[in-house]
This record gives C-alpha cells, sequence and structure tokens, in this order.
C-alpha cells in the first residue's frame, strides 16, 4: 500500500517539525534517530563494559569544611560543608563518539554528561533538537562546556582547561566549545593563550577526544575559583590590595530572573551613606571587568552571574551578597572563603507572581536601610592583614 507508506513518511515529517512540542519520550517513539536518546552519567557508560577506543580515568577531589570570616550584621546561613567532587576524564579514540550540540554524544545517540543533571535531560534543550552532523577533524580535541551564563563558564568551564593541560603537559591541539561562541569564551581562552583558530564551535570527531566530566557529590571544590581568579589575572598584580579602594555595587539591570527590583534606590543609599558606586559589566570586556575587580575593597551584588567576579578581587575584600528569602546557594561563601574574601549575606522580600516559578528565578526587594547598615558596618571594620587566597593547584 504505497499511498499508506507515502502518508506515513509524510506525518513523520510533519512530526520533526513539530519537535519543539513534542516530548522526549514521543520523539524515542517516533524512532527518530537524529536525535539524542538520552543521558547518562559515566557510572552508565562503564556498566556498558569495556570498550575498545574509550579509556576513563577517574580522581576524587574531597576537601573539609572552610572556615569564612562573615561580616557583622549578615543574615544568617548554612555552615559551610566540606567537598566531594568526582572528575572522569574520558579519553576517546572511537570514531562512533562526538561533540556535538555542546556535548559529548556517543554512538547510540546518547548524551554523556553529569550525573546530577540527568533527571533533568527531558526540559533541556538537547532532548529536542536535531544533532548536528559532526565533520572529521585530525588531533586531539577538549571539550569545554558552552555555558550560556557567564558565571558558570567563568567558574565551571573554564577550570577545565587545568585537567586537559594536567594530562597533555600543554594544550591539546583544538577546544570544542560548541555553538555559539561568546566574546568572553574567546577573550578568557586568549588570555590563556590558545587562539581563536583553535577554538572549535562546529560539531567534530577527531582522532582522539578528552572530555572532563565533573560530578559534584557536594559543594564547589577550590579549583572552580582559584584557576580563573589567579589564570587570568595578571601575575604582576595578584598580590595588590586595594590601592584604589574602589566600592562596586554590581548591577543586574538587564537580568531576566533573580532581579533586584528596587536596585536604584539601593544604589543611591549607598553612594551617599558609603561613596559606593554602581557598576554595569554589560558590554565590558573581560579585561576590563578583571580590572575593575582588581580594585575592589568591597563589592555588593545580586546573587548572580556578575558576582563570580569576586574571584578577581584582591584578598580581603568585603563582599556583600543580595538574595531573595526562598533562594540562596553556597557559591559566593564558597568562593570567598577560598579567595580570602570576609562575606556577608543579605536577604530580602520575594515579589511577584510565584506560583511555578522555581525559587532560584524569583525576584526580590532588599530593605534599603539593613543593607546600608551592613554596608558601613563592613567598610567602617578593620582590613585583615597579609590573608592571600588559596594557591593553585
Amino acid at each position: 500500500m504505497p499511498g499508506l507508506g507515502l502518508a506515513l513518511e509524510a506525518n513523520a515529517r510533519r512530526s520533526l517539525k513539530a519537535v519543539s512540542s513534542l516530548g522526549h519520550a514521543a520523539l524515542r517513539g517516533l524512532g527518530v534517530r537524529r536525535f539524542a536518546t538520552e543521558m547518562i552519567d559515566v557510572d552508565t557508560l562503564l556498566e556498558d563494559g569495556p570498550r575498545e577506543g574509550v579509556s576513563i580515568q577517574r580522581s576524587t577531589l574531597e576537601e573539609p569544611p572552610r572556615a569564612l570570616r562573615t561580616l557583622a550584621l549578615s543574615d544568617e546561613f548554612p555552615p559551610l560543608r566540606g567537598v566531594q567532587t568526582t572528575i572522569s576524564l574520558l579519553n576517546i579514540s572511537d570514531p562512533s563518539f562526538a561533540l556535538r550540540n555542546g556535548y559529548l554524544v556517543d554512538g547510540e545517540q546518547r548524551i554523556v554528561y553529569e550525573k546530577h543533571v540527568l533527571g533533568s535531560f527531558n526540559s533541556l534543550r538537547i532532548a529536542h533538537e536535531a544533532l548536528e552532523q559532526p565533520e572529521r577533524i585530525e588531533g586531539t580535541v577538549a571539550w569545554l562546556w558552552n555555558a550560556t551564563n557567564y558565571g558558570h563558564w567563568l567558574l565551571y568551564a573554564l577550570s577545565l582547561v587545568k585537567y586537559y593541560r594536567d594530562a597533555l603537559g600543554g594544550d591539546p591541539d583544538y577546544y570544542y566549545v560548541g555553538s555559539p561562541v561568546r566574546g568572553y569564551q574567546v577573550e578568557s581562552l586568549e588570555m590563556l593563550g590558545i587562539a581563536r583558530e583553535r577554538i572549535l564551535a562546529r560539531a567534530v570527531q577527531a582522532d582522539r577526544l578528552l572530555v572532563a566530566i565533573r560530578d559534584r557529590a557536594l559543594d564547589y571544590d577550590s579549583q572552580l575559583f582559584t584557576f580563573a581568579g589567579q589564570s587570568l589575572a595578571p601575575p604582576e598584580r595578584r598580590t595588590e590590595m586595594h590601592t584604589s579602594r574602589r566600592r562596586l555595587f554590581v548591577s543586574r539591570v538587564g537580568a531576566t530572573h533573580r532581579r533586584l527590583l528596587n536596585e536604584d534606590e539601593a544604589a543611591e543609599a549607598l553612594e551617599r551613606a558609603a561613596q559606593v558606586e554602581l557598576v554595569s559589566t554589560a558590554g565590558m570586556s573581560l579585561a576590563d571587568e578583571i580590572a575593575l575587580f582588581r580594585q575592589a575593597e568591597l563589592v555588593v551584588g545580586g546573587h548572580g552571574a556578575g558576582l563570580s567576579n569576586l574571584v578577581f578581587a584582591p584578598a580581603g575584600t568585603s563582599i556583600v551578597d543580595l538574595a531573595s528569602s526562598t533562594y540562596w546557594d553556597s557559591l559566593f561563601a564558597q568562593a570567598s572563603s577560598v579567595m580570602g574574601h570576609s562575606y556577608a549575606l543579605v536577604r530580602g522580600r520575594t515579589r511577584g507572581v510565584r506560583f511555578g516559578v522555581p525559587a532560584s528565578m524569583h525576584d526580590f526587594e532588599i530593605d534599603v536601610d539593613r543593607l546600608v547598615e551592613v554596608v558601613q558596618s563592613a567598610v567602617g571594620a578593620p582590613r585583615p592583614s597579609g590573608v592571600e587566597p588559596a594557591a593553585l593547584t
């Protein structure tokens, strides 16, 4: 019945066009092999048994709970926990593996990725977009996560370079970032001596793929902060201590979530009370961002990507982290501990529609009088002397 066959083929084509509205299970039911079939972790890959052309070297990073200098008047927050992270370095010569759509994909169209992300696979874009067709390339290609968030790139993705350099004794022939490649990604890699022509956006298969996957069982290891903080800042400036004594309030204007709704009011009050200047990093080059934060003695900011720049601030900087009453993550407290800063948390009231919106996206307002009080106390406190951030190891 050729007519029936043509009708089924036409229906399949229409289904592909409607991929954005189809669930992952529906795609699998249709047998659409151009799409990822599932997301697996390294343990699942190992359960498949020995695989020719794939070797995995694993190491565990463990760190005890950190001490943190907490600024007076800070809101309470949970004690910092210890750290436990497993790093799996996959060394792959199996030609069925490829780097596609920003991820490592095996011959069965499975995404190999971090364990804690597996449960959210169906909500990720990669579950519903057609996989790019890889081009064959000679040499060794190392994978870097194509983080769409500046802070995630700076801390999570960029630090993977260390593992590749340790394994190879230098850089691979290429680094795969995926598409699109953003300006801050290129600039940061160039600062590490990696030229643009060695940064790949297109999907590739290669003689050798290196993929480092960091599985965080407990909090954030020190290398997340020290690699960016000490590798990107010019060596001759790493020990300067507040020579300009700038007090910065990092704006989140333009953010789509976790917005500080009374930012203007807070900024005006801080400027009057403590000579704090409102700064926006939007459109700023990475080199300029580093230079700006190297001059800070105080950094105030909403809990978001811009505050990641605290890794460039001199040891002893006071960090004031603004967060909603419904969401806080220990990332910036951990970073402050590792980099030798003092830290305060100031929480605000959530505002706006929250039904069905994750807590990590809630907008909020800060009690401006209380914020001023915390900042005045921070800049009036004596600075610690002789404090240096953790060494880069």
